[in-house]
């Protein structure tokens, strides 16, 4: 996975609710979609922000990017960054 699996399963969970009985494949590839559309913003702006990428930084910020309603993932990630910078979460 290319995500810590907690928060890709949270991630999971409040994007489809009513999917109670998710199979390995299914978080597998959502994680691996969450990759796709997030992953190469949050290396572009982590260097701006000054925030150093390890598992547990990269995972919040593209959960936090994933609840974001801005349009656009350069704006979900945007939002991300603010409110991960603001509320400073720890492992």
């Amino acid at each position: 996975m290319n995500y810590l699996r907690n928060v890709v399963l949270m991630a999971f969970r409040a994007a489809r609710p009513d999917v109670v009985r998710p199979t390995a494949k299914m978080i597998r590839d959502f994680d691996q979609t969450l990759f796709d559309l997030f992953d190469e913003e949050v290396e572009a702006q982590a260097e701006t922000n000054e925030v150093e990428l390890d598992d547990f930084s990269r995972s919040m910020l593209v959960y936090f990017s994933d609840r974001s309603t801005s349009e656009g993932i350069d704006a979900k990630v945007e939002d991300a960054f603010i409110y991960f910078l603001k509320v400073q979460p720890e492992p």
